[in-house]
């Protein structure tokens, strides 16, 4: 799989031009839309998938970050 390069500019990278930001609400959208030739669809009553990594980042660092201190 090529990597998420961003924005296309002069120095081109190998890679797809699109933030992975861009991508990520792209597969939550499509994954949203209902039609008959889809297995299936994810449920409008969960968060956006962004929102839902951008909370689990947060609790995640402030784990690691409570961790150090534990004694």
């Amino acid at each position: 799989m090529l990597v998420f390069t961003g924005y296309p500019n002069n120095e081109q990278k190998k890679g797809l031009p699109v933030p992975l930001t861009h991508y990520l609400e792209l597969v939550d959208w499509t994954g949203r839309i209902m039609r008959e030739d889809k297995r299936g669809t994810v449920s409008n009553t969960l968060p956006l998938i962004l929102a839902a990594l951008v909370k689990r980042v947060a609790i995640a660092e402030l784990i690691t970050y409570n961790s150090t201190y534990i004694v």
